[in-house]
């Protein structure tokens, strides 16, 4: 089984469904069942979605929420929130940067 790990306890792992915005390709498949790993918590999740754009093309509504700025409203505020934000983890993305979202659904049966 695949896994995927966050470094951090994102609130956003509590939610049902979820997004990760990644660097590189993870080489999952829609439906499939991944291991969702943080320092607290773990457990499994399905894929039930997944794009493969220039972080520019993806929608900014869904980078700020999967970052965690669900009160920023406009676009110019967001940019630099993001870029800041994505360069954290890694460090030489661009607006131009291929990246990869992944929508998962978390199974019902979830350890912590």
């Amino acid at each position: 089984m695949k896994h995927i790990h966050f470094s951090e306890d994102f609130t956003k792992l509590q939610n049902r469904q979820f997004t990760t915005i990644r660097d590189h390709n993870k080489k999952l498949r829609l439906e499939e069942t991944v291991r969702i790993i943080s320092p607290s918590h773990d457990f499994l999740a399905e894929v039930v979605g997944m794009e493969k754009a220039k972080l520019v093309h993806i929608d900014y509504k869904l980078l700020l929420t999967d970052l965690g700025f669900e009160t920023v409203k406009t676009m110019r505020e967001a940019e630099p929130l993001i870029l800041e934000t994505m360069r954290k983890f890694y460090p030489d993305i661009t607006w131009d940067t291929i990246v990869f979202v992944y929508i998962f659904r978390a199974k019902k049966s979830r350890g912590g």
